[in-house]
């Protein structure tokens, strides 16, 4: 029997824009279809989410575009649970931006 604990499951973590600090805040949500997904704090209708496919994503509402993913395409699938701490790059329309991808620890 091992005596090593399992991490607890990451709840919430933060998008950082690293050209000017703004911060974008994302909670677990349960999701319909069961899949891990995130939904951003100020914009609950907006997701980040675990595609079988397409590993962790983000995706435009409306279109089904993906629109934000991890820069390291290896790191899409790592974690079905949570997206894995690392670059994160968004793109829509013209405006593309890297961000960094943090977890927040629950105490």
């Amino acid at each position: 029997m091992s005596s090593e604990h399992s991490p607890p499951a990451i709840r919430t973590f933060e998008l950082h824009r690293l050209l000017d600090g703004l911060i974008y805040v994302f909670h677990r949500v349960q999701a319909e279809s069961g899949v891990s997904r995130f939904a951003r704090e100020d914009k609950p209708e907006l997701f980040i989410e675990y595609d079988s496919q397409l590993g962790w994503v983000a995706l435009d509402p409306e279109t089904g575009t993906v629109t934000g993913r991890p820069w390291d395409d290896e790191l899409r699938h790592q974690h079905p649970d949570h997206p894995v701490e690392c670059e994160w790059i968004s793109k829509k329309g013209v405006k593309s931006y890297v961000y960094a991808l943090r977890h927040v620890r629950q105490t």
